[in-house]
């Protein structure tokens, strides 16, 4: 027997922003289904309070909200997913205000908010505190009025169809249950993107709507997709408490508008815990009430959120859904509001590339669902709804590629429909009851071993519970039956939440181990997981190809995970910071303590000894913060800026002892950031005139690359790789043991994460012709003549880009760049350096 089918250029599962969103952008190119399991207002989007954050302010930069989601991330973001994300989401806010989505003004100018982790005020919200509500509404609206769009509600996505198995295999489309007609409808599309949100409904309290209990993440786990970091649950800090478990959202908004957190003794908790206090990250947050509420002599499950010294007509108007949610259960919001956390927003989902590219042809994800790397291992506020519109964007840009190379072809559908009869899902009314049963179970299950805090053996019975369950729902023969299969899913989503926790021994961003309670700073990296292969932690190029046993019961033992590093540049430059103290300072400078009295004040001047570029000016500051966070800072320059002998670039006010202590580590720094950017820019100013690029490379002091590539970066040249895990770069050795150029990128391909650049080392010019035939993006040009270079550059002809690589100094680096190449090598701009000479004056400051 044969299932219904439909046929669209664009599939879209899932009715929340990121996929009304992408279903909008996706009309403009072809046809369009919408399919949903409720009404499309049954989604996270449509209750969700918080805003969309955005760089709109002249005072905010993108910088600045890629350091706070970066900083929220604790150590896993994916930067290019979060430079993505902070540079286009202002231009998708600008296209949906042009399309007529209407946000909350205040003078005439977008009105913006301040959310728990962000350091500036950069959150939209429309209607006050019903943003999400606003949106779904416009988009549904722009959605229903599109002829190319058609939308199918009470329609649930049950299983992924596939032309062909495993990784290899390429999505044709979804098999659907139209509860219409109690009948599996077969949805085909040449591009299928998913965005069926995530799975906090599987916890007893939670923000989300029940229908958010990991659909999505299940049915891609079915199909092969890889799923990422799954353990990291966030839990949103503040919820109206209830007995009955039916959490409403306190918006993280009224923590921004100045509300405090009280325990039941009436003190303010959160200002001894972070320097943001009530505005620190969310992790953060919920874990301390979480210790509050256990510390409570009385056992009562939550703490307090006060507004009684707040405006209160302000109060009343900025949320007035809020309000009057209080006022209906009889609770005072101008007064003081009970709240605990509820699980809210789930960080991992299903592994992509900043595309939405998934490891199956033709299958996409976005939203919710979706593990690009923005969140980290915990989500900044408001970056969700940012999420939806900039990557369910990208997602239909890339899968409208996809269309044009037609690598969706009739034939493939053909040979699908034409095959044997498919295996029918059908529906036992009778199995109803039974699936409510084992959500109730499963619940539970969460709540206790795997909410806020955890370990070991807690989640080892999780995963025993879980897999009773699992065989007690397949003692029977079910089949295909409908309510077993969603129960399967609940299983699955349960099991990959724990078995990640289980497997992660530190405590980081969503998840806390009271048995490992510590983050573990060397050991950065991503839990993969995928059905019928045996993965564990990521390897540098932030997603895994390294493969390791995951635990799936209580009888494994997790295994020792490699020492893979992959750290912010922020960490690394304070762990620079915190070891230059540790090895000149340690327990405290003895000669300036016995001499200087240690409220005695002094100011310092640094001054040039020579003509140069300056750089090092921000790490120098946070040098002296380390030790005294009360300096007073007075910048003449920036980094970047030349600068002549005799001049003052910064003065520094401060305590005595911490102006002599940092001294030497201050101007250690500062004068050999500042030799880099000198010569780079000499070598900048030599090819003027050209259309190359000066790139740095590895060839850095060792445990100072940062900030040896930021002092280029300063003096006017490019960043190569950071280190051997952001770019590949296939090298003679590497040539070597794979058997030629065409062999080595192949199996980089197999292995790296997608949209990753790969370069190619060449010597000669037939590796050239090897390299360009085998699609490298960038061919380097190593330790060649100029006229090898010049018919090498010939060859490559605009199909690759091309670095020039060896020997390169000042008297010919001019030469090199007319041949037309696009990037130039120097080595010597790290490692064969001169410092630049700078002075540090202190002057004592009279005490009055």
């Amino acid at each position: 027997m044969k299932n219904e089918m439909q046929q669209y250029d664009y599939l879209i599962a899932g009715s929340g922003l990121a996929g009304l969103y992408a279903a909008f952008v996706a009309s403009k190119y072809g046809s369009v289904a919408v399919v949903t399991k409720n009404k499309v207002s049954d989604s996270n989007t449509y209750y969700a309070q918080g805003g969309i954050a955005s760089v709109t302010d002249n005072e905010d930069t993108p910088e600045f909200h890629s350091n706070d989601t970066i900083t929220a991330g604790r150590g896993l973001c994916n930067p290019v997913a979060v430079d993505t994300l902070v540079n286009e989401c202002p231009l998708r806010i600008k296209e949906l205000i042009e399309d007529g989505m209407n946000f909350d003004m205040s003078g005439g100018v977008l009105a913006l908010g301040l959310e728990g982790g962000h350091r500036r005020r950069r959150v939209l919200h429309a209607g006050g505190d019903i943003t999400g509500r606003r949106i779904s509404e416009f988009m549904t609206g722009q959605i229903l009025s599109n002829p190319k769009i058609t939308l199918f509600e009470n329609h649930q996505a049950l299983e992924i169809i596939l032309d062909g198995k495993g990784d290899g295999g390429r999505c044709l489309g979804l098999k659907v249950w139209n509860f219409d007609t109690g009948r599996v409808e077969n949805f085909y599309a040449g591009s299928t993107i998913m965005a069926l949100g995530g799975a906090s409904a599987i916890y007893s309290r939670t923000t989300n709507p029940q229908s958010s209990i990991g659909d999505g993440v299940a049915l891609c786990y079915n199909a092969g997709c890889q799923i990422a970091d799954m353990e990291f649950i966030q839990f949103h800090p503040t919820t109206l408490y209830s007995p009955d478990n039916k959490s409403y959202l306190i918006s993280e908004a009224v923590r921004g508008e100045g509300a405090h957190l009280l325990n039941h003794n009436g003190e303010r908790f959160m200002v001894n815990i972070h320097p943001l206090a009530e505005l620190a990250p969310r992790d953060v947050v919920a874990q301390a009430i979480e210790r509050e509420i256990k510390r409570d002599p009385h056992n009562r499950p939550y703490v307090y959120l006060s507004l009684k010294h707040l405006n209160s007509e302000k109060i009343r108007r900025r949320f007035p859904h809020i309000f009057q949610k209080c006022e209906d259960l009889g609770i005072d919001m101008r007064d003081k509001v009970p709240v605990a956390p509820a699980a809210h927003y789930m960080v991992g989902g299903v592994k992509s590339d900043i595309d939405g590219k998934t490891s199956i042809t033709g299958l996409y994800v976005c939203g919710e669902l979706a593990s690009t790397g923005i969140m980290g291992a915990n989500r900044l506020a408001s970056n969700s709804l940012a999420e939806c519109i900039v990557f369910g964007y990208r997602a239909v840009m890339s899968a409208k590629e996809h269309q044009a190379s037609n690598l969706f072809t009739q034939e493939s559908l053909d040979r699908y429909v034409g095959s044997a009869a498919e295996p029918q899902y059908y529906l036992d009314s009778a199995k109803q009851d039974e699936y409510f049963r084992i959500r109730e179970q499963i619940s539970l299950i969460m709540t206790r071993y795997a909410g806020i805090v955890r370990e070991r053996e807690g989640l080892e019975s999780a995963l025993a519970e879980l897999e009773q369950i699992r065989e007690s729902l397949f003692a029977g023969d079910c089949g295909r039956e409908f309510y077993s299969s969603i129960s399967e899913n609940l299983i699955i989503v349960a099991t990959l939440i724990v078995s990640g926790a289980l497997y992660r021994e530190e405590s980081r961003g969503g998840h806390f181990r009271s048995d490992y309670p510590k983050e573990n700073i060397f050991n950065l990296y991503h839990t993969i997981q995928q059905k019928g292969k045996m993965n564990g932690s990521l390897s540098a190029n932030w997603y895994a190809s390294v493969k390791r046993p995951m635990p799936n019961n209580r009888k494994e033992i997790t295994p020792k995970k490699q020492n893979n590093r992959i750290m912010t540049h922020n960490s690394l430059i304070d762990k620079i910071i915190d070891l230059a103290i540790e090895e000149d300072v340690a327990s405290g400078d003895i000669t300036t303590n016995s001499i200087i009295l240690e409220k005695t004040k002094a100011t310092a001047v640094f001054k040039m000894k020579a003509d140069g570029v300056v750089s090092g000016i921000s790490i120098i500051k946070r040098v002296f913060e380390h030790l005294d966070k009360n300096v007073i800072w007075r910048p003449f320059v920036k980094d970047g800026d030349s600068v002549n002998k005799e001049d003052v670039i910064v003065e520094i006010e401060g305590s005595y002892r911490c102006l002599l202590t940092s001294e030497r580590i201050a101007l250690n720094i500062l004068q050999r950031m500042s030799g880099i950017a000198t010569l780079t820019a000499q070598f900048v100013k030599e090819i003027e005139g050209t259309d190359a690029k000066i790139l740095d490379t590895r060839k850095t002091a060792p445990g100072l690359r940062v900030l040896d590539k930021m002092a280029v970066a300063a003096g006017g040249g490019k960043n190569h790789r950071m280190g051997l895990y952001d770019m590949v770069l296939i090298k003679d050795n590497h040539i070597k043991i794979a058997g030629g150029i065409k062999n080595a990128v192949s199996q980089v391909r197999e292995n790296i994460n997608m949209g990753m650049k790969i370069e190619v080392e060449t010597s000669n010019l037939d590796e050239v012709r090897e390299a360009v035939e085998c699609g490298a993006d960038i061919i380097m040009l190593d330790n060649m003549d100029n006229d090898t270079m010049k018919r090498a550059i010939e060859i490559i002809a605009g199909r690759a880009e091309s670095e020039a690589s060896g020997n390169m100094t000042l008297d010919r680096v001019k030469e090199v760049a007319m041949l037309g190449v696009n990037y130039i090598s120097v080595g010597a701009l790290t490692h064969s350096i001169s410092a630049l000479d700078i002075s540090m004056n202190v002057t004592v400051i009279p005490d009055n």
